[in-house]
């Protein structure tokens, strides 16, 4: 009776042994389920995060796009701004008409300074005088006042334009076309002409202070120029 008691006793707790090692499988296989899907949720939130940062900066650079269209069609602006080289019907007149051109001179080259608006300027090209008359390379002095020009080849034509105002310079002509209308270069000697030098345009310094509206003063060998 007493071996009975003692084998049911150790059976029992054999068999509770093996409860609670099945009980602790079991919760470590749940804790183990349950981990892996944490583990599942968490990357499908982080890959869900992903994919809204991803739109948001899809969304953004949707937005930029139209800004830089913007700054494409800027240039075209500045081409509706240029000098026409279309010469006026009654410059060419001048030249259909006189027949008189005349591009050679006795120009000579002087030493004089320049300032313009209060800053002593490089011209780059030569400073002439013919028959008592300063000449200024005409190309030379308008980039200086950031007045705009061009050059009609076909025609021999010198054109700058500045607030509305549009004159025509036939080279070798004693004449100049201010919107349309003739004047002559030296009202008091009909022989001063725009002449050529070296490929540049020159008139009489005080002619084409007198067009643009400038004031000009001779010092000492400075030719000063400013606007009005």
């Amino acid at each position: 009776s007493s071996g009975s008691t003692s084998g049911s006793s150790s059976s029992s707790s054999s068999s509770n042994s093996s409860s609670s090692s099945s009980s602790s499988s079991s919760s470590s296989s749940t804790n183990s389920s349950s981990s892996d899907s944490n583990s599942t949720s968490n990357n499908s939130t982080k890959d869900t995060s992903k994919e809204k940062v991803a739109d948001k900066k899809n969304e953004a650079e949707q937005q930029k796009e139209p800004q830089e269209e913007t700054v494409k069609s800027e240039p075209q602006k500045e081409a509706s701004n240029e000098v026409s080289k279309e010469t006026n019907e009654a410059t060419k007149k001048v030249i259909k008409d006189t027949n008189s051109r005349v591009l050679k001179n006795s120009a000579k080259k002087v030493d004089f300074k320049v300032i313009i608006n209060g800053n002593l300027t490089d011209l780059k090209d030569d400073i002439l005088e013919e028959n008592g008359r300063t000449m200024l390379p005409l190309r030379s002095i308008a980039n200086a006042l950031n007045v705009q020009i061009e050059y009609n080849a076909e025609d021999k034509v010198a054109i700058i334009e500045k607030d509305g105002l549009r004159i025509e310079f036939p080279l070798g002509y004693n004449v100049a076309i201010v919107n349309g209308k003739e004047i002559q270069i030296d009202s008091s000697d009909k022989e001063v002409r725009s002449i050529v030098s070296n490929g540049r345009t020159y008139l009489p310094v005080r002619f084409i202070a007198e067009q643009l509206g400038l004031e000009i003063g001779f010092n000492d060998g400075t030719i000063s120029i400013n606007n009005k």
